[in-house]
């Protein structure tokens, strides 16, 4: 009879320990979860910040111990929008910003902005406002 109370104990205990684990693994989950969505609070900051850089997905995961789908995927979830879309969105602002001032050449706010290439940037501004950069220097009302 000893024996049996002995089994049953041993049993309970290693579904005791299995209930304790699976909550150690769920509370790792939710503590995941709210790590990475600090990250991204933190990597919408750093793009804020350093908008004129070199950014890509890669990087910004990278700088942030996180893996880069799970990341790109958490931060649309966020933001509405994905990463490079954030980015680009968030150059145009800072060139719009820019042409305000006259004195500044358009090839050179987009270097400013983070673009090399003004063509790029062309497309880019013009994909994200419906309208060429020049154009919206000309008008920025519309």
């Amino acid at each position: 009879m000893n024996k049996s109370i002995d089994y049953l104990d041993e049993k309970r205990l290693i579904e005791i320990l299995e209930i304790i684990l699976e909550d150690i693994v769920n509370l790792n989950n939710v503590v995941s979860a709210d790590s990475i969505v600090g990250s991204v609070h933190k990597a919408i900051k750093y793009i804020d910040d350093n908008y004129s850089e070199e950014l890509s997905l890669n990087t910004i995961a990278d700088k942030y111990n996180v893996e880069h789908s799970y990341f790109s995927k958490v931060f649309r979830q966020e933001t509405g929008v994905n990463l490079m879309s954030y980015i680009a969105k968030k150059r145009m602002d800072k060139a719009k910003e820019h042409m305000k001032n006259p004195n500044i050449k358009l090839t050179d706010i987009a270097f400013m902005v983070g673009y090399d290439d003004y063509a790029y940037f062309n497309r880019v501004f013009r994909k994200i406002e419906g309208i060429s950069p020049r154009d919206y220097r000309n008008n920025p009302n519309i």
